[in-house]
């Protein structure tokens, strides 16, 4: 979990037991690759955005919460 006000950029994330990337309020979350984990790829917080992410597999979803900026792929599509 990264705190309010963060920035993950080009980070890769593969088969974790919780959420891939999980982000406080205010954060921006951009180019991650995340794969295979057990809750959501992504979890963000209010007034959070995410933007060219690549997203598959992840049990609990693509992404929760946050604004979709654009330009993310979710389980190739």
């Amino acid at each position: 979990f990264t705190d309010s006000g963060s920035s993950v950029s080009e980070s890769t994330v593969y088969d974790n037991l919780g959420n891939g990337i999980d982000v406080g309020s205010g954060c921006s979350v951009q180019r991650n690759t995340v794969r295979g984990s057990a809750g959501a790829g992504l979890r963000l917080g209010s007034q959070s955005a995410y933007r060219g992410n690549v997203l598959t597999g992840n049990t609990g979803g693509c992404a929760v919460g946050g604004a979709n900026a654009g330009d993310n792929s979710c389980n190739g599509s």
